[in-house]
């Protein structure tokens, strides 16, 4: 494939068959996409970010929460605002 524009990596550089990327944002950077592209298992740092919350989650209450709604809370979070007016 061809250079992708940000891929920390030259054209070149033979990828594993699982890359993971913990930058974020973007959840999909250049890397993953060019991974992904070639077939490749492409994680998103993201995922690992809400593993890491469940976990502690899990660590300091004894109870596992939900996986999904914490995923779908550091999107939300990720998401550009939108401007503010001035008061």
């Amino acid at each position: 494939g061809g250079e992708v524009p940000g891929d920390p990596l030259p054209p070149d550089t033979p990828l594993p068959p699982v890359v993971l990327d913990l930058v974020i944002p973007p959840v999909w950077t250049p890397l993953l996409r060019r991974a992904a592209a070639a077939g490749r298992a492409a994680i998103p740092g993201i995922d690992m970010l809400v593993e890491q919350g469940v976990r502690s989650f899990e660590l300091w209450t004894g109870r596992t929460p939900d996986a999904e709604v914490m995923r779908a809370a550091a999107l939300e979070a990720l998401a550009p605002q939108p401007a503010r007016s001035a008061p």
